[in-house]
């Protein structure tokens, strides 16, 4: 059975006999109206197919990473970098994803001038009692140290899945900084397939 049964059924007008008006039965405006009705049953039987249709969907963070270690990050005008005089900074965040769908990419954005070990990572960590929380790597990124970077990745197998059984949260882990080194995290980007 389809999406789409027509309704209208065209009555040929005959030469000479019928007489071309616009109300009655054989009217114009009774024909167009049953158009009307089989072209609304149409846009809807589309619009029914297009929702099944998988959708990228990009979803930009700006870090607000919460303090996890010794030291945290510094917020400021969208970015998180390291403290002065810090050798590091340790900061996690939560992250809001749709609840079906696969994640198919996680991106990063920032600086690192210095020799310091940053590592940015998103993970999953199961919904539950105390004794069920457990939590996975979906994908992460070591930065080279004393450049620029924007690095994706792609989800590790078996987690690409999105599941409202999970919360979705990132890190930002940086160790072994001087004091002078400037490093800073801009952005996060997570690009996830729905529908």
């Amino acid at each position: 059975m389809g999406l789409f049964t027509r309704t209208f059924t065209h009555k040929k007008w005959v030469d000479a006999v019928d007489r071309v008006t616009a109300g009655g039965d054989n009217g114009f405006n009774v024909r167009f109206q049953a158009l009307e009705v089989d072209l609304d049953a149409i846009g809807a039987a589309l619009d029914s197919l297009a929702s099944g249709v998988p959708k990228d969907r990009t979803i930009n963070l700006a870090p607000q990473l919460t303090q996890s270690g010794v030291d945290g990050w510094v917020h400021a005008l969208g970015s998180a970098s390291k403290g002065a005089q810090k050798g590091g900074a340790y900061g996690v965040m939560a992250v809001a994803l749709p609840t079906t769908g696969t994640i198919k990419k996680f991106r990063v954005l920032g600086s690192n001038t210095g020799q310091g070990s940053l590592q940015l990572e998103l993970f999953r960590q199961e919904l539950g009692g105390a004794n069920r929380v457990a939590v996975a790597q979906i994908a992460g990124v070591h930065t080279d140290p004393g450049r620029t970077f924007d690095l994706s990745i792609g989800p590790a197998t078996g987690t690409e899945g999105l599941d409202p059984a999970y919360s979705y949260f990132i890190s930002a882990r940086l160790d072994g900084a001087a004091p002078s080194d400037a490093v800073s995290i801009t952005g996060f980007q997570i690009v996830c397939v729905t529908g």
